[in-house]
């Protein structure tokens, strides 16, 4: 009869948990039902030579682009919802060369990045990511900021960038700057 017991709680315990777990998982599916799907992810297919101060950076190779935010011709993404993005950078820059970039939000510098192959007869690559809280409308944007700078080709330097959460209409506007 002890035996019996014994087994009995250990099935129970075992049917709690795989419940718990369902939940668990219910929870998460819930969470994520009627989420859109948003990003991009682009390379340089081409060198990127004599760029003007202030030009984009057109990623002309495009990967993935869920939702249609990111525009190859002008190497821009206008977020299409409100929420949190998150974007990555590498870039390449030729051999013995240095260059600066900067990631815009709405034309306003965000961040730099700074890819230096001067010295050592070499290249160097450089890279970042930032996550931020974007209205929809809103444009990311990477570009040159002095001129006759170069980037290298062959998918060495690329752009990405996804949506990590929606908001509802009520949540849109809090801390965004």
């Amino acid at each position: 009869m002890e035996e019996n017991i014994h087994n009995t709680a250990s099935s129970e315990r075992k049917s709690a948990k795989i419940i718990t777990e369902q939940v668990k998982t219910n929870k998460v599916a819930q969470r994520h039902a009627g989420t859109v799907g948003i990003a991009f992810f682009a390379s340089l297919t081409n060198h990127m030579e004599n760029l003007g101060a202030g030009q984009h950076i057109v990623f002309d190779n495009v990967f993935t682009n869920e939702g249609g935010g990111y525009n190859q011709y002008h190497g821009s993404f206008t977020a299409p919802v409100p929420g949190i993005y998150v974007f990555s950078l590498t870039l390449l820059s030729f051999q013995n060369q240095a260059a600066h970039f900067r990631i815009l939000r709405n034309g306003a510098i965000l961040v730099h990045i700074w890819p230096d192959g001067r010295g050592d007869n070499d290249y160097d690559t450089a890279a970042g990511t930032v996550a931020l809280v974007r209205n929809a409308g809103d444009v990311i944007a990477v570009d040159s900021q002095w001129a006759r700078q170069n980037l290298y080709r062959e998918h060495y330097s690329f752009f990405s960038g996804f949506l990590l959460k929606s908001f509802l209409n009520n949540d849109v506007g809090q801390n965004v700057q």
